[in-house]
């Protein structure tokens, strides 16, 4: 499985938003159930926002968006994904709805445990 990974943020917790098309039913599901994930394994409440909504300093954005930074899946196969990072964004996205949702996954498998999952700061909007 060919995965392409950068430089993993910190935990995801309160302070990030995740952004969404919310025309993009597998984007709504992927959101449904990472979010679900994070309130039931680490009682952390992600919000979910539009991508027409105002952007926010720290984000998970799944799929594609008006955000830029968009995942070029053209070349994935199956259920790939990428998770890239700029700056304190997260982009996932994957070349199926199973590979963004595997893609949503990873993230939490990797940056989540119950010590970093506390750690909760305010939601900053960019100027």
């Amino acid at each position: 499985e060919a995965v392409t990974e950068e430089k993993m943020p910190e935990t995801p917790n309160e302070d990030y938003v995740v952004v969404i098309d919310k025309e993009n039913s597998a984007a709504v599901d992927a959101a449904e159930r990472m979010t679900w994930q994070m309130k039931t394994k680490y009682g952390i409440d992600l919000e979910v926002i539009d991508h027409k909504e105002k952007a926010y300093v720290k984000e998970i954005v799944l799929g594609k968006t008006n955000r830029g930074e968009n995942i070029d899946t053209s070349k994935m196969i199956l259920d790939e994904y990428e998770i890239k990072t700029v700056g304190e964004k997260v982009f996932i996205d994957g070349a199926s709805d199973d590979g963004l949702y595997g893609g949503a996954v990873k993230l939490l498998n990797t940056c989540t445990d119950e010590k970093t999952a506390s750690v909760l700061s305010v939601k900053q909007t960019v100027s």
